[in-house]
């Protein structure tokens, strides 16, 4: 199971790396919250569709439902909102950095409520991955701040709740043990929020919408179904403790295709000192 476990959440990070180039693709011609709602939207459809052969209509009475409700009003519906908010405050590279802290917030909670093991090696092997994090969004430039120091409150809740979401998922599970089912009710109340959040904006979006920029945005929620599903089916097989450090590699997949698929980049040391920090803190968890 931890070979599997590995592979999939390996595979999330991969997707959600690509997904960043989708995504900006989309922005080109639609605003971010359109595009945002234009993915759940997706997602929730394609999972709906396949629901007969995957779910049981009795779990929607169990109290698993909820638990998979409350991880829907957070990610990606509330975490994708204030990290949109992340970076209009305080900027990408800072945003990027807290966001380093993610699997701290994932770990944690798996350690003390859900019995996982983590000892001295996986907390070192941890540690490496967030100062590699740190060190190559920070002190690859020179960053002026300009905001005041309490709006990193912002970008920490935003990677607190994405973090807390395969927890409130796990918890579920102890009841009704299906990633599809958790990932169909996640997609169904992120739509709804959204959906609320769009239809009450008051001013017109910055952005006219095409017809380009949408598909761009549906093909977004296709990739973001399949990563949060294979988030949900590692966390079904395996620790949290193990998956979300992994996921700390979709950088280096973003950055993959970046180089070698849209030519929009090129390699740099501290591409490489990120790499090295993530291959090697995870290798360390892994063999811990």
């Amino acid at each position: 199971m931890l070979l599997l476990t590995i592979f999939l959440a390996l595979a999330a990070a991969l997707v959600f790396g690509l997904n960043m180039h989708i995504q900006d693709k989309g922005l080109d011609d639609t605003d971010e919250l359109t595009g945002s709602f234009l993915s759940v939207v997706t997602m929730a459809v394609v999972f709906w569709m396949l629901s007969p052969a995957f779910i049981e209509l009795s779990w929607f009475w169990k109290g698993a439902f909820w638990l998979f409700a409350l991880s829907g009003v957070v990610v990606p519906a509330l975490g994708q909102r204030l990290q949109i908010a992340s970076v209009a405050l305080v900027g990408p590279s800072v945003a990027s950095a807290v966001n380093g802290f993610l699997p701290l917030f994932s770990v944690l909670p798996a350690v003390l409520f859900l019995g996982e093991r983590f000892g001295l090696q996986a907390t070192i092997g941890l540690s490496i991955m967030i100062g590699g994090v740190l060190f190559t969004t920070l002190f690859k430039g020179k960053i002026r701040r300009s905001w005041p120091i309490w709006v990193l409150i912002i970008p920490l809740t935003a990677a607190f709740v994405r973090g807390i979401s395969p927890v409130i998922n796990k918890s579920g599970y102890a009841e009704v043990n299906s990633p599809f089912f958790a990932t169909l009710v996640m997609s169904t109340v992120s739509t709804l929020i959204l959906g609320s959040i769009l239809a009450m904006r008051r001013k017109p979006a910055k952005k006219a919408g095409s017809r380009t920029g949408y598909a761009w945005f549906a093909a977004s929620g296709l990739l973001n179904g399949i990563g949060i599903l294979c988030i949900n089916l590692a966390i079904s097989f395996g620790d949290i403790s193990i998956v979300a450090p992994l996921l700390m590699s979709s950088p280096i997949w973003a950055l993959l295709f970046s180089v070698f698929v849209f030519k929009r980049e090129v390699i740099g040391w501290n591409h490489v000192l990120l790499a090295a920090a993530i291959v090697g803190g995870s290798v360390l968890i892994i063999l811990r």
